[in-house]
């Protein structure tokens, strides 16, 4: 939503030839964003659904096998760096 918003933000600020955002441009930007969600076109306010998590030990494997997977990574790159 936030992105939306300086979009159309930038977008005022390109069309009017303005060089700065102030309130008014960001409070008519809302306008438009609220008028174009109340109509029902949901183009980027897409919602997405979370499947089922995995069980609890399969998420700590998972979170250990890539921080070994990240400081494996790290070593190498850092002798690769400084080998001579």
């Amino acid at each position: 939503m936030m992105s939306l918003l300086c979009d159309r933000s930038l977008l005022t600020v390109y069309t009017n030839s303005t060089p700065l955002i102030d309130s008014k441009i960001i409070k008519d930007a809302m306008k438009d964003l609220d008028y174009i969600r109340s109509s029902g076109t949901r183009t980027s306010l897409i919602k997405f659904h979370r499947k089922t998590s995995w069980p609890k030990p399969l998420r700590i494997l998972f979170l250990y096998s890539q921080s070994v997977a990240f400081l494996i990574s790290r070593h190498f790159l850092i002798a690769l760096l400084f080998w001579r």
